[in-house]
């Protein structure tokens, strides 16, 4: 698709889910490293890591045994997800990709 689009990866947003911030959270940034994510690791492999991130927060187990099977499975309580959901739109709503310097949104 970026070779169609003739996109650079600086254009890229890639939306992933991340354990490390409390649910209903969202964080952006350009580049960084793939934090044993793997879709971001499959990311930095073919396109390399300068794209821009939208962390989208989902919370995390509290065991770290438990990490795979939860990110990996459904949603438990799909109020967690509205909730992401509703938050995800007000950030998109606000037009902070038009904004010249992205930042975090703390909730």
């Amino acid at each position: 698709a970026m070779r169609f689009f003739k996109l650079q990866p600086e254009q890229v947003i890639v939306f992933h889910d991340d354990i490390d911030l409390l649910s209903g959270k969202i964080k952006t940034k350009q580049g960084g490293g793939h934090g044993g994510h793997n879709g971001l690791r499959s990311m930095d492999a073919h396109i390399g890591p300068s794209y821009w991130r939208v962390r989208l927060g989902v919370g995390h187990p509290g065991d770290k045994n438990m990490v795979s099977d939860y990110v990996l499975g459904s949603f438990a309580n799909s109020a967690s997800l509205s909730y992401l959901l509703c938050q995800l739109y007000l950030f998109l709503y606000r037009d902070h990709w038009r904004s010249a310097d992205l930042y975090q949104i703390f909730i």
